[in-house]
């Protein structure tokens, strides 16, 4: 029950801080551009729908552990889906000074699956890595690769990395 409850308040809190630095920017800079204050304000819409996504799904996990409740599959652009994700973490970046560099192939691959799950993970997956990119020159890669039939995300950063004790 504990680490249920740590796992679920970190993931609330992390659409939490984000929705709370893009908030501090505009206030703290009332002479701010209308075009950059849209770009805040467009992320706080976009962490705030994923926040409610957040309690819904905790709301139903029961439902998911039983089998009652199914995933919500749909044709997906995977790059535009990387793309949102990264343009969500961006102001947490820019303010650690963290430079998020795609590498991603030309061509767009349309994948079936739940979009906002995806989202979810590639985002804790790339706030992570902000968190511990290295703190004086912060690079991460967000990188699609092809494998045959399949399509493998990766994200790296450039920080300490995890001990090698600590690896299963």
């Amino acid at each position: 029950k504990d680490e249920f409850l740590y796992t679920v308040t970190h993931e609330l809190r992390t659409p939490l801080t984000s929705i709370r630095a893009m908030s501090e920017i505009i206030h703290d800079n009332p002479a701010m551009d209308e075009s950059e204050k849209e770009i805040f304000l467009s992320g706080i819409v976009r962490e705030t729908e994923r926040l409610s996504h957040l309690i819904t799904q905790v709301l139903n996990l029961e439902k998911y552990e039983s089998g009652r409740q199914q995933l919500n599959k749909s044709a997906v652009v995977l790059n535009t889906l990387i793309d949102e994700t990264v343009q969500s973490v961006s102001t947490i970046a820019n303010e650690k000074k963290v430079h998020i560099r795609q590498q991603l192939p030309n061509s767009m691959f349309l994948v079936q699956c739940d979009a906002m799950l995806i989202q979810q993970v590639l985002y804790n997956l790339l706030s992570n890595a902000i968190k511990f990119a290295d703190e004086n020159a912060g690079l991460i890669k967000i990188m699609v690769h092809t494998n045959h039939d399949e399509l493998q995300v990766s994200v790296e950063d450039n920080g300490k990395g995890i001990p090698k004790d600590l690896h299963t």
